[in-house]
C-alpha cells in the first residue's frame, strides 16, 4: 500500500512519490530532524522473511560502505511499522533509461555519464563487491548531469554464497550476462556485461535482445551475437560496434577488465568518426557543398562480373590516365607549375559525393519515376558539351535480389541486367541502363546495400544527343560515393546474418523433430495438447529470433517470408492444441491440415532463402 503525502515514518515525512516495482515503494520525504530531502525507499510488508532481512541489512551496510562521488550515499536503514526502509541522498534529475529511450542522446553526452557510472562501479569491484543489478534505472542523472549508480540491493561481496540462500538470479533479464543464465556464481564479469547492455541502449534507445519472452531472451544472452548500434543509429561510428560486441562477449575472460576501459574504448572509436567537413561554401537543396582540393584521385569504379576483371575499362582507365599526364606535362611545361583540380564534397545525410567544383554544380533533385531518395544530392554538369544529372540518396524500398524498389520495377519496360561492382570497399549492384518509358532521359543505376535499404546514385543523360556531344562523366563521380554513420552491406549473405539465422533454424530443427514425435506418440487429448503447445512455443519464439537480426535488403522480402511462414506454423498449433484440449476431433483434424500447409510453407521460405544467400 502506498503512504499517503504528510505520513511520518522512522523520523521522515512522505512528501510523494518517486517511484515503485515490485520490491516496494521510493519515496520522497524529509528527514524531520535535518530538514534534508531524501530518498526513501520503504520494502513492502511481504518482504519479512529472516533471509531478506539479512540481505536488506547487507545492502545497507555495503552501500554506506563505499563512499564515491557517483555513488548514491546511504544516511540510514532500519524497520518501522510500515516496513523495512532505507534513506539515501535524493537525486534531481532523470534515470538513464528515461533520458536516452527516444535514441537520441548525443553519443559525446552518453559516454560522460557513462563514465561516471563506470568510475562507481570500478569502486566496487575493487572494495570486493558486485553490483548484480546494473541497468540504466539504476543510473540517476541530476540537473547537472551529474551521474550516480544507485539501488545496491542485490549487491552482494564477490564469491559471496550465503546472502541470496535460494541462489536464484534476481537481476534483470534484459542485461543478464550468460554464465548467470547458466547459473554460474555471479561474478564483476557479469556486472561489465550488463554495463555493456547499458552502453548499448543509452545510444540507441533499445535493449539489445528486444524479446518478448523470458525463453527467447535467455537463449539470445546465451548464443545471438549482439546487434549493431551503427544500423540502430546510422550517425554512430562503425567501430562502436566492436567496442559493444567486445562489451557483450559470452565469455567473461573475453570483456574488458573494468567498466571504465570500455568507456575509454567506446570514446577511442567515436573520435576516429570522420568529423562532418568545414563548410566554407554553402547550403543548397539540403546538402553541403564544400570547396577544397584533393591531393590524390577519386577511386575508380573495378567492375566484377561474375569474379572476371572488365580489362576494357581497365584499358580506357590507363589510356585516360596517359592522356592526362601528358596533358599536365603540357600545362606544366606552359606555366612552369602543376595545378591540383578543385574540388568540392556535396553532403546530405550520411552520403558524401566529391566533383571538380567547376564542372557540376548543385540544382534541385529531379524526379525519377519509382524512385523515391531520402536526403538527395543533385547535381548537374556545367558543360553544354557534355550534359548530364547525377542524383544520390537512400532508397529505403530498396530490396530483393536485384536491389530494385518495386515501384521502379514497375515503371521498367523490359529486363535489367545488372552487375556486380566495387565502389571502394563497398559492394554494388550496376544497371547500365533501365528501360523505362516514363523516364525521360537516359538512366543508368548504382545501388550499394546498407541497413536503411540501398543507396542510390542515378546517372541521367538526354536520350538523343547532338553529333559531337558526349553524355558527362558520372560515374567517375559515383565512383566516390561514401557512407559516414551507414554500413554498407554485402551482395550475399555469409558472416553474422547467416550464422543468427542458422542458428535460430538449428535450435527450431531440434524442437521440431522431438515435438513431432511426441505428438505422433500422443494416445489423450491432454498429451497431444501439450506436444502442440510445445511446437506452437518452439514456432512463435523461432520468429522472434529471425526478426530481430537485421538483414541485407537483397533478401529483406525472403526474410520477411520466413518470420511470416513462422508465425502462422505458430498459430496453427495453436489452433491444434486448443482443439485437442477441448477433446473437437473435427476441430483437430481440421487444425491438422492448417499445421501441415503451415509446415510446408516454413520449409519453402527456408529454402527461398537459402537460394540467396
Amino acid at each position: 500500500m502506498t503512504l499517503r503525502t504528510g505520513t511520518e515514518i522512522a523520523g521522515y515525512r512522505i512528501d510523494g512519490v518517486l517511484g515503485s516495482g515490485g520490491m516496494g515503494v521510493v519515496y520522497e520525504a524529509t528527514q524531520l530532524a535535518l530538514g534534508r530531502p531524501v530518498a526513501l525507499k520503504v520494502l513492502t510488508a511481504g518482504h519479512g522473511s529472516d533471509e531478506f532481512r539479512i540481505r536488506f541489512r547487507r545492502e545497507a551496510m555495503l552501500q554506506a560502505a563505499l563512499e564515491h562521488p557517483h555513488i548514491v550515499p546511504v544516511y540510514e536503514a532500519g524497520e518501522s511499522d510500515e516496513g523495512l526502509f532505507i534513506a539515501m541522498r535524493l537525486v534531481r534529475g532523470q534515470d538513464l533509461k528515461r533520458l536516452s529511450e527516444d535514441g537520441t542522446l548525443p553519443p559525446t553526452r552518453v559516454l560522460a555519464v557513462a563514465a561516471q557510472a563506470a568510475a562507481a562501479l570500478d569502486a566496487a569491484h575493487a572494495a570486493g563487491l558486485v553490483h548484480r543489478d546494473v541497468k540504466p534505472q539504476n543510473i540517476l542523472v541530476d540537473e547537472d548531469d551529474h551521474a550516480f549508480l544507485a539501488d545496491f540491493g542485490l549487491t552482494k561481496s564477490a564469491g559471496d554464497r550465503g546472502v541470496t540462500l535460494t541462489g536464484q538470479y534476481t537481476g534483470s533479464l534484459d542485461y543478464a550476462a550468460p554464465e548467470t543464465v547458466n547459473g554460474k556464481p555471479y561474478g564483476p564479469g557479469a556486472d561489465l556485461y550488463a554495463f555493456a547492455a547499458v552502453l548499448y541502449e543509452a545510444l540507441t534507445g533499445d535493449v539489445v535482445f528486444p524479446y518478448d519472452t523470458q525463453a527467447a531472451l535467455l537463449h539470445a544472452h546465451l548464443s545471438e551475437a549482439p546487434p549493431h548500434a551503427s544500423e540502430r543509429r546510422p550517425d554512430l561510428p562503425v567501430g562502436l560496434d566492436d567496442v559493444i560486441a567486445r562489451g557483450l562477449a559470452k565469455r567473461p575472460e573475453d570483456r574488458y577488465r573494468t567498466a571504465t576501459e570500455l568507456v575509454d574504448a567506446a570514446r577511442a572509436a567515436l573520435a576516429s568518426q570522420p568529423a562532418p567537413a568545414a563548410t566554407n561554401g554553402r547550403r543548397r537543396f539540403g546538402e553541403t557543398i564544400v570547396e577544397g582540393t584533393m591531393h590524390r584521385p577519386p577511386p575508380q569504379i573495378a567492375v566484377d562480373d561474375e569474379r572476371r576483371i572488365q580489362w576494357q575499362l581497365v584499358a580506357l582507365a590507363v589510356l585516360m590516365l596517359l592522356v592526362l599526364v601528358v596533358a599536365g606535362f603540357v600545362l606544366g611545361r606552359a606555366t612552369h607549375r602543376s595545378a591540383r583540380p578543385h574540388l568540392a564534397v556535396a553532403q546530405a545525410g550520411p552520403l558524401t559525393l566529391t566533383f571538380p567544383s567547376g564542372a557540376w554544380k548543385p540544382v534541385a533533385p529531379p524526379r525519377i519515376p519509382g524512385l523515391t531518395l531520402q536526403g538527395a544530392i543533385a547535381l548537374t554538369s556545367t558543360d553544354p558539351a557534355h550534359p548530364g544529372t547525377l542524383l544520390a540518396g537512400i532508397a529505403a524500398d530498396a530490396q530483393g535480389p536485384g536491389l530494385l524498389p518495386p515501384p521502379l520495377r514497375a515503371e521498367l519496360t523490359g529486363s535489367a541486367p545488372a552487375r556486380g561492382v566495387s565502389l571502394g570497399p563497398m559492394q554494388a549492384l550496376e544497371y547500365p541502363s533501365l528501360p523505362a518509358a516514363h523516364i525521360a532521359k537516359r538512366a543508368s543505376l548504382i545501388l550499394v546495400p546498407t541497413p536503411r535499404g540501398a543507396a542510390a546514385v542515378a546517372c541521367l543523360a538526354p536520350r538523343i544527343l547532338d553529333e559531337g556531344t558526349t553524355p558527362a562523366d558520372c560515374p567517375a563521380v559515383a565512383a566516390t560515393l561514401r557512407l559516414h554513420g551507414l554500413r554498407a552491406l554485402p551482395l550475399d549473405q555469409t558472416g553474422p546474418y547467416a550464422d543468427a539465422v542458422t542458428a535460430a533454424l538449428t535450435l527450431l530443427d531440434g524442437e521440431r523433430l522431438a515435438g513431432r514425435r511426441q505428438l505422433a506418440g500422443a494416445t489423450q487429448p491432454a498429451e497431444q495438447a501439450r506436444a502442440a503447445h510445445g511446437l506452437k512455443t518452439a514456432f512463435a519464439s523461432t520468429a522472434v529470433r529471425i526478426a530481430h537480426v537485421t538483414p541485407s535488403p537483397v533478401v529483406r522480402p525472403a526474410h520477411a517470408s520466413l518470420v511470416a511462414a513462422l508465425r502462422r506454423a505458430a498459430a496453427a498449433y495453436g489452433e491444434l492444441a486448443a482443439a485437442a484440449g477441448a477433446q473437437d476431433q473435427a476441430a483437430y483434424a481440421a487444425a491438422a491440415r492448417r499445421v501441415d500447409a503451415a509446415e510446408r510453407r516454413v520449409d519453402a521460405a527456408i529454402s527461398a532463402l537459402e537460394n540467396l544467400r
